[in-house]
């Protein structure tokens, strides 16, 4: 008689290491399950068995709770349960005992001191030794459950990364993080007395020690900006776009005639030789196929320095020069590194994204296609979360970093670029202000952003409108 879909369904159960879960097909022993943790979650691998414990809550002792299952007792204890805990004995140290620690390495790390820049810029201590010098061999080192480290997301989420040991590798320690986090390794940049930490290196390079506050600043997406032409009469214009270090390209359409893409650039650019009808589309010089705006997408770029932004000499934006010349990247938009705060965004449910952002984007002078483009691309994002902060950046502080240039100049350029990020259940409480401020009239963001009333619908004036985004995890 072929097994039944309950007897089935029995033979596969999930393993759980923190926050990563994991099905296989049921272990017959438990050195077979020990073997299959310590090959499926990498963190494991260098632990030795008898320091690590599965449990599980039994069927014929549910009042016991969650019990760890010794390996004699493996198959009669085991029968009907379907999920199982990995850990490490003696990993878990008392929160209590974690909290004090932290706040006493934030007030010894984060207090200001004369002549240092705040920690958030990123220009503390010295960096580590050069590739070039001598180092002493990797010794393997017994596990030091009392070596922790805090990892501190831009969002202020922390992680404690416990089992660590001076001579672990920038690497292993990645990891770690991305089991504790689910952050993948390649998109980790973490960040310590003022230096990205190279995989290579261990923590002993660079004077780690236990209880140190790590930041991470992860590779973050510019998602589809595009940019709309629409000139009173056929034109032939000219557009060269350029990023700031801390961005660089990762997709351009139509393909420019011109750019600067390599690896190592200091900054990037893009230029587009354009014929521009009334009607929006848009044709390449000496090419007949049409599109109907010029698509870019960029990524924050793997560097913690800031350096300037190219020139501004050329810039299409309707501002007044003197400002243009003063403006920096540091102080407004810095991709990779601005966030929201409950001092300059609202705070939103979910269901309340959509409609608040139709109005929104209405109000800055996006017409129905960029609205409903703007929408149905961010909205898969959007719902990964319960609740989202948003704000819009300020014309002066994006352009600042994405410079726009376009001959001939245009009369209005209008470029809405939004931030947003999820605010988890636990942390509600402290975006009240930004919940208050989600009430008030939506034509805030026109005075926020620097929208010039009236002119964006002219059709008698060259007009450009842009939008973007990026989300800040």
């Amino acid at each position: 008689m072929p097994p039944s879909r309950s007897s089935e369904s029995s033979t596969v159960v999930v393993f759980i290491y923190k926050s990563r879960k994991v099905g296989f097909a049921r272990p017959a022993t438990y050195e077979d399950a020990l073997n299959l943790a310590k090959k499926t979650f990498t963190p494991l691998k260098a632990i030795p068995p008898e320091r690590i414990y599965i449990s599980a809550r039994l069927p014929d002792h549910e009042e016991e709770g969650v019990v760890e299952i010794t390996p004699g007792a493996w198959q009669l204890a085991t029968r009907g349960v379907k999920q199982f805990t990995v850990g490490i004995l003696d990993e878990d140290v008392k929160v209590e005992e974690l909290e004090k620690v932290k706040k006493e390495k934030e007030e010894e790390v984060e207090a200001p001191m004369p002549g240092f820049q705040p920690l958030r810029l990123l220009r503390i201590c010295t960096p580590p030794p050069p590739a070039s010098c001598s180092r002493a061999p990797y010794i393997p080192a017994p596990r030091n459950q009392d070596f922790w480290v805090i990892v501190r997301s831009q969002t202020g989420r922390d992680d404690y990364i416990t089992d660590l040991h001076p001579s672990d590798n920038i690497y292993g320690l990645k990891i770690k993080v991305e089991d504790a986090s689910g952050v993948p390794v390649e998109q980790q940049r973490l960040i310590f007395g003022g230096k990205q930490l190279e995989d290579h290196w261990t923590l002993a390079d660079y004077s780690i020690t236990s209880g140190a506050l790590i930041h991470i600043v992860l590779r973050l997406r510019g998602g589809k900006p595009v940019i709309y032409l629409y000139p009173p009469k056929p034109i032939n214009a000219k557009i060269h776009l350029s990023l700031v270090p801390q961005w660089r390209f990762s997709a351009v359409y139509p393909q420019p005639i011109k750019g600067t893409f390599k690896e190592g650039m200091s900054s990037q650019t893009a230029e587009w030789d354009v014929i521009a009808q009334p009607s929006g589309m848009m044709t390449l010089k000496g090419n007949s196929a049409e599109f109907a705006y010029i698509f870019w997408e960029a990524e924050t770029e793997s560097r913690n320095d800031l350096p300037n932004s190219p020139p501004m000499s050329r810039s299409s934006s309707p501002l007044p020069e003197n400002q243009r010349e003063t403006l920096n990247p540091r102080a407004g938009f810095v991709p990779g590194t601005t966030v929201c705060s409950p001092q300059d965004s609202v705070l939103l449910s979910v269901h309340e994204v959509p409609p608040y952002l139709e109005k929104g984007l209405l109000a800055l002078g996006l017409h129905a296609e960029a609205r409903t483009s703007f929408i149905t691309y961010w909205l898969p994002s959007f719902l990964k979360h319960e609740h989202l902060a948003l704000r819009f950046i300020p014309q002066v502080d994006y352009e600042a970093s994405a410079p726009l240039d376009i001959d001939p100049k245009p009369d209005v350029v209008t470029r809405v670029f939004m931030l947003f990020q999820g605010v988890p259940e636990d942390r509600l409480a402290d975006w009240d202000e930004a919940r208050k401020r989600s009430s008030v009239d939506i034509n805030m963001w026109k005075g926020i952003v620097g929208i010039e009333d009236g002119r964006q619908s002219d059709q008698n004036l060259f007009r450009v409108l842009e939008w973007g985004g990026m989300e800040v995890q």
